[in-house]
């Protein structure tokens, strides 16, 4: 999914694009993943805050966020018709102190002016079922089929603009003699 989107960004600019694949195109990690479009990063806001400060982990949230929202919508305008929903999604606590830790989370995410949802325990359970003291809950999110999003996007890249962009599958390169 990433090269297929790099290529699409510089053939779009209007650079001239090659991309080498080593393997199959989007067999790769596009291919095993989840195909989750997480709006939020690896890190919980408070972890971040904690390691870089207020002001910079507040821009990675936003501009976490915001990529989330262009692919969302650059699928959409393209017409790539890959089972793409919006999602939300829930982070939910089953011991008082990983509960304690998500209302942290809760409360730095609200000072920052990120939405998100408190679920006590009666709503988790009806929202989904799962029995566990607290949850965190916020939309936004997406899903998708990544290998197939990956293969159209390089399609509609390769369909769309002039022959200096090129697909090129390889096993290896062997350096010559």
């Amino acid at each position: 999914m990433t090269g297929a989107l790099v290529a699409h960004a510089f053939a779009s600019a209007g650079i001239a694009t090659v991309l080498l694949e080593a393997d199959l195109v989007a067999r790769g990690s596009t291919a095993a993943s989840s195909a989750l479009l997480l709006q939020e990063p690896d890190l919980e806001l408070g972890q971040l805050r904690d390691r870089y400060g207020v002001r910079a982990s507040r821009r990675i949230w936003r501009v976490s966020h915001e990529s989330v929202r262009q692919l969302i919508a650059l699928l959409k305008r393209l017409g790539i018709r890959c089972d793409l929903v919006k999602r939300a999604a829930v982070y939910y606590a089953t011991d008082a102190d990983a509960t304690e830790r998500l209302r942290r989370e809760f409360r730095v995410r609200a000072e920052a002016g990120f939405q998100a949802d408190w679920l006590d325990a009666g709503e988790l359970r009806r929202m989904t079922g799962i029995a566990g003291r607290g949850a965190l809950g916020y939309g936004g999110n997406g899903m998708t089929f990544g290998f197939l999003a990956a293969r159209l996007l390089l399609e509609r890249w390769q369909g769309v603009h002039s022959p200096d962009h090129a697909l090129f599958a390889f096993d290896r390169l062997r350096r010559q003699p």
